[in-house]
């Protein structure tokens, strides 16, 4: 297993007291560039040459506006193995300060670091509620370390990494401190995913697919997981807007409107899903998308809700078949 401390200038740069097999550091957040890039990428640079080092990854802040910025930053590093987009809300008192979706200008960035290193080696860093919420139409061909502190590994499509913990946060027996940096971020990292060919995605060994095909296929799983934070999400769900409705001592025609409107929104509902998941499957060969879709099983089966929101939802799907 790979395990690689997560660093910023709150750490000291890299020095040859390091000894594990992969490091990820920041090169900038937004417009601000992290003073100990420059020196731990040559640092990087000289270790995997020698065979030092497996890998190392830089990372970047997602801020918008600052696409231009950013890419001239890593530019400015000279040559990089993998990138890292970090994607979050960064919230203050309570409030994310970058809220809605915004996956067209995080794909253009996605691209042009592309452009760099490869498509093989673009990673997205966040953990699922930001991803969903930020970055809810991603790229097929990017890879995901995803945050979740303790014990519990996500699971996630294309995920090369997991960062387990703050340094603060025990994991099992997973490390939380390395010299010469001490306690920080850490991630476990997934060797088969560390190829630079599109993590553990190999998934027309047995079928023959088109890249189309097989880039659709790939994105099933995460459309599966959105519809189903759309109705779970504590924030954001179904359940939760009913539940708010109820405490506001709503009657059942408003709450029934709330659970409509999560269903029927046209950005973001639960139907635009599910028909994203149809269009994606039906354009499969057979036998992965040969059979029609069974859109109340998948409902019934996925989702898993009480049964009044469940009859609800169903019968909205049924307008899908």
């Amino acid at each position: 297993m790979i395990y690689a401390p997560d660093v910023s200038y709150f750490q000291k740069p890299v020095d040859d007291s390091f000894t594990r097999q992969w490091l990820i550091f920041r090169c900038c957040d937004g417009t601000f560039p992290d003073p100990n890039a420059a020196t731990n990428a040559a640092w990087c640079r000289k270790a995997a040459a020698s065979g030092r080092l497996l890998g190392w990854t830089t990372y970047v802040v997602y801020r918008p506006g600052w696409n231009a910025a950013v890419i001239q930053r890593l530019k400015a590093l000279g040559p990089l193995d993998r990138v890292m987009i970090d994607v979050e809300s960064w919230p203050v008192n309570g409030k994310p300060s970058i809220s809605g979706d915004h996956s067209r200008e995080i794909n253009v960035l996605v691209d042009a670091v592309a452009a760099l290193v490869g498509q093989g080696n673009v990673w997205v860093y966040g953990n699922v509620g930001d991803l969903d919420a930020i970055y809810p139409w991603r790229r097929p061909y990017v890879q995901y370390v995803i945050a979740a502190y303790g014990t519990v590994r996500p699971t996630w499509p294309n995920m090369v990494g997991w960062q387990y913990t703050d340094g603060r946060v025990t994991s099992d027996a997973r490390p939380s401190v390395t010299p010469p940096f001490g306690r920080c971020d850490h991630n476990e990292l997934y060797v088969d995913g560390l190829s630079g060919q599109g993590g553990g995605t190999p998934i027309t060994e047995d079928i023959d697919m088109t890249p189309e095909q097989a880039a659709r296929l790939v994105n099933i799983e995460a459309i599966l997981g959105r519809v189903q934070n759309l109705i779970l999400d504590p924030a954001i769900g179904i359940m939760h807007r009913a539940d708010n409705a109820t405490a506001a001592g709503n009657n059942a025609a408003e709450i029934a409107s709330e659970v409509r409107n999560a269903l029927n929104d046209p950005a973001h509902g639960v139907l635009v899903r599910v028909a994203a998941l149809q269009a994606a499957l039906a354009a499969l060969p057979s036998p992965v998308g040969g059979a029609p879709v069974d859109v109340t099983g998948l409902a019934a089966q996925i989702l898993a809700l009480p049964g009044d929101v469940v009859a609800a939802l169903v019968s909205k799907l049924k307008e899908l078949s």
